[in-house]
């Protein structure tokens, strides 16, 4: 029954709020926003994948993650005290500063982020972002739009080499139909490092 109340309490919101979460974590959140709702009714958004990935890390702590498509920190923050550093990426400059608080708010002084897309070359893509209560189904294209903005695109590999030190033992990837240039561009990490990989994968072609 503690669902369907807070269900019901989250429609009510009307603005933005700070909540503590489950482990304890404080993220401002913004009604009307999917991946916030779920932090505030389920307690962390993909809760039982990140459940299973802290109990394994907690284990087996880890020294580095890579949080490709990061969106407001949910998944950094909720895994960053079982690593030793954590190196988190989007290219949408919205939720990287909601990132950025909810990183301070937390005081996880081992989470770095960058506002920049992975991709298998280094170039500028064109980003749409989702308006419509889902900042985490903004995506990328090559050519622009009415409504897109220009952002620069880094080669995994590269950003690796020159600005991450240690082992990387998880890679997540949430990119909305971008996951191939991620991983293509990330291939010698990949091959160097053998992370666990949890990505989301989306079938249809984004235009």
């Amino acid at each position: 029954l503690r669902m369907p109340a807070r269900a019901r309490a989250w429609a009510q919101q009307r603005e933005a709020f700070v909540h503590t979460a489950r482990h304890g974590l404080r993220f401002e959140l913004v009604p009307g926003e999917y991946i916030d709702q779920h932090i505030y009714v389920e307690g962390i958004f993909e809760r039982r994948f990140l459940d299973g990935l802290h109990a394994y890390f907690t284990r087996h702590r880890g020294d580095v993650m890579l949080d490709v498509g990061c969106n407001i920190g949910n998944h950094s923050c909720c895994l960053a005290a079982c690593f030793r550093a954590v190196h988190a990426f989007d290219p949408n400059p919205i939720v990287t500063a909601r990132m950025q608080a909810n990183v301070a708010r937390n005081r996880l002084g081992n989470v770095t982020i960058r506002t920049v897309g992975l991709g298998d070359a280094a170039s500028t893509l064109h980003l749409s972002v989702n308006r419509a209560g889902n900042l985490g189904a903004s995506f990328l294209s090559e050519k622009p739009g009415a409504h897109t903005q220009a952002v620069p695109i880094v080669v995994g590999d590269d950003i690796v080499r020159e600005s991450v030190q240690g082992k990387v033992d998880l890679l997540k990837v949430d990119v909305e139909g971008h996951e191939l240039a991620v991983f293509t561009g990330l291939r010698q990490t990949i091959a160097r490092h053998r992370p666990i990989i949890a990505f989301e994968f989306h079938a249809a072609e984004r235009p």
